[in-house]
């Protein structure tokens, strides 16, 4: 092999691996945006399940004398 081949190879090896190393990147951020945008609309959907649970408490008072009272 000469040298001009060995070049090429060494170049076409290091652009491969470099871009398998983006690639790992890119897929771990998309990963982790993932969780975040899934926390945040479990915490949205957190929120809309507590105000509906206090608009039925301030309709139905007696629903947190239930829970106080014990059996």
């Amino acid at each position: 092999m000469d040298s001009r081949s060995l070049a090429i190879t060494i170049l076409g090896i290091a652009v491969v691996a470099g871009c398998v190393a983006i690639g790992k990147t890119w897929i771990s951020e998309r990963q982790e945006a993932k969780k975040v945008d899934q926390t945040v609309e479990l915490s949205r959907q957190e929120t809309e399940r507590l105000r509906i649970f206090s608009q039925a408490v301030r309709r139905q008072p007696a629903l947190v004398e239930q829970e106080l009272t014990p059996d």
